[in-house]
């Protein structure tokens, strides 16, 4: 796991000022190693028993160098200390290495300052990730709650993921299946286990994350010399023969530690890698000593795990949830070096997040740690350009659904006006003006175009108008009867929608009652059709790739398939049927009359 900056300045300074270097230490005595722990007890909370017990298991200075939190925790092990202790002597002893690492900066290669990369060993295979069926669900967006309550809400959310954390088991205790499970249904880290405890993609809460894939995925990237040739060292040295795990592991942190930094290492023993580093991640930023930080920031991390010679590369968030987010497959370095496209994709790998982490140390080191910002529950995108005129400046207020997958929040501009602020992999912006352009739509102000859906990790940033309405499922939860006329009504407006798309040779494709608003002006009804993602050209465009198997689509309507206006008309009868309407009620000839 790799936190950036986290020797900050401002936060940690009283740690880690006037630390001996590791060449003195190499020289200590126990009980010299002793004497440092006492002297440095208070600023590291321990207490005498805590440094007894490291005493009277002789730990010399080059022993105390070699503790991490896994050793001092071990539960077989010799010292069993509670997990508060024994995370503040292995930051200590981290930050010993790291000052002497970061003192040669004038290599011609120079490690990231203040940062501490923390890499989860496994000598277990990480599971694969488990593909299942999507959630579409789609809560009513447009009916407004109380923001005051939202931001409680949130905020709680925020508060217990903090409390759980610190109350928190050690990591190896936690990441149990049995306990790691049992505890996601209470208070979730984001993580995709299971599927449901999904969070939203972190590209849209630091550039540093885009940044990385970017860069990992173009194949014309230029990287340097020495940067190939320490490539050649660490799949050699990864694959070789070691006497012992520790042996490995003490190689792979001195390689590593050569491009990216200070290495923090914490074992995972027999648990699945990807959720001990999820729970550190948490656990790790729920602590006081990094409060001010965390107030102000999103705490955006980057997350190392090995498994024998294989590298797995994720990054982590802090929201209301903690969020961490695989962001490379299962990458093995046993490969052959003639193979000279596999051996630069390596490179490529570590050249990028070499760059990701300069980038997001400068995040921290310009991070104002004057005063707590809300907006650290946000994206990070605050600005978009109207007509291709000035950027226009907004502010997120409120989350328009519960669902963390679901990219889509109110906000105001400068003016004061609302907007929908959204972010989605794919969205028909053609379809949508047309629809807007009929008065069927809401207005479009803003999409994203292909560059900066790249810069935002392959989501299109979407403003749209805000209408102060209510998604028809909603609306009719809370009206029991259905007026005919104003049923009558809803159908005109939606067809009058379908038919303006369907001259274009456009496709809604998912109108369901979630994506159908009605609202009124001077007490008449209205009805907007929303949500475009799938929309696009009939007989061209396609469905998404992962459609919800729990709703009866049209005949025809799969994953993949080519979008057709039959689908729009299916789905137009099954609205009359949700109306109570007639058929006869509904022909064109009828509804010209009402």
């Amino acid at each position: 796991m790799i936190f950036s900056n986290i020797s900050w300045r401002s936060s940690s300074s009283n740690i880690s000022d006037g630390l001996p270097t590791v060449e003195q230490i190499n020289e200590w005595s126990r009980d010299r190693v002793k004497e440092f722990l006492l002297e440095r007890g208070a600023k590291l909370d321990l207490e005498e028993n805590d440094v007894n017990i490291i005493h009277a298991q002789r730990v010399t200075g080059k022993a105390f160098l070699r503790l991490s939190e896994e050793q001092l925790t071990r539960e077989t092990g010799p010292f069993r200390l509670p997990y508060g202790p024994a995370s503040a002597i292995a930051e200590l002893v981290q930050q010993i290495k790291g000052g002497k690492r970061t003192s040669f900066f004038s290599l011609p290669t120079p490690m990231i300052p203040n940062t501490y990369i923390i890499l989860c060993f496994s000598f277990l295979l990480l599971e694969k990730l488990v593909t299942g069926r999507t959630r579409t669900l789609s809560p009513s967006l447009y009916n407004e709650n109380n923001e005051t309550l939202k931001r409680k809400k949130r905020m709680k959310e925020y508060h217990d993921t903090v409390t759980t954390g610190l109350k928190a088991n050690n990591p190896l205790v936690g990441a149990n299946p049995k306990n790691f499970f049992r505890n996601q249904q209470t208070n979730p880290i984001l993580n995709g286990r299971p599927l449901a405890n999904t969070g939203p993609p972190i590209t849209l809460y630091n550039d540093a994350f885009s940044l990385f894939l970017n860069n990992f995925n173009d194949e014309n990237l230029i990287i340097p010399p020495d940067f190939l040739k320490w490539a050649d060292k660490l799949i050699l040295e990864a694959t070789n023969n070691y006497n012992n795990e520790e042996e490995w592991n003490e190689k792979m942190r001195e390689i590593l530690s050569e491009r990216l930094g200070a290495i923090f290492e914490i074992g995972t023993g027999k648990n699945d890698p990807t959720i001990q580093v999820a729970l550190y991640y948490r656990d790790y930023w729920s602590q006081n000593n990094v409060k001010t930080i965390r107030n102000c920031c999103c705490a955006p991390s980057f997350i190392i795990t090995l498994a024998g010679p294989w590298f797995c590369i994720l990054g982590g968030v802090f929201l209301n949830r903690a969020v961490v987010e695989p962001l490379t497959d299962l990458i093995p370095l046993t490969i052959n070096l003639r193979a000279f496209d596999k051996k630069k994709r390596i490179a490529r790998l570590f050249y990028s997040l070499y760059q990701a982490l300069r980038h997001l140390d400068n995040f921290y080191h310009n991070l104002d740690l004057g005063k707590p910002m809300e907006h650290r529950f946000f994206p990070y995108v605050r600005q978009f350009q109207f007509d291709g005129n000035n950027n226009i400046s907004f502010t997120y207020v409120c989350e328009l659904s519960d669902d963390p997958t679901r990219t889509i929040w109110k906000g105001t501009l400068e003016n004061g006006r609302s907007i929908v602020i959204k972010y989605t992999s794919k969205y028909c912006a053609a379809a949508h003006k047309i629809c807007a352009t009929a008065g069927f739509a809401p207005e479009l102000l803003y999409c994203s175009d292909n560059a900066e859906t790249k810069r935002l990790g392959g989501f299109r940033l979407i403003i749209i108008e805000y209408i102060d309405g209510t998604t028809l499922n909603q609306r009719f939860i809370e009206r029991d009867t259905r007026d005919v006329s104003y049923g009558l009504s809803i159908y005109r407006d939606v067809k009058c929608a379908i038919d303006e798309l369907h001259v274009k040779n456009y496709v809604f494709a998912d109108l369901r009652t979630p994506n159908i608003l009605v609202f009124e002006i001077d007490e008449e009804p209205h009805t907007n059709i929303i949500d475009f993602d799938w929309s696009g050209r009939h007989n061209v465009d396609s469905y998404p790739s992962s459609m919800n198997e729990d709703i009866d689509w049209p005949p025809g309507a799969e994953p993949c398939a080519l979008l057709n206006k039959e689908h729009d008309r299916y789905w137009l009868n099954e609205l009359r049927e949700f109306l109570n309407l007639s058929k006869e009620e509904v022909t064109d000839k009828a509804l010209s009359q009402f």
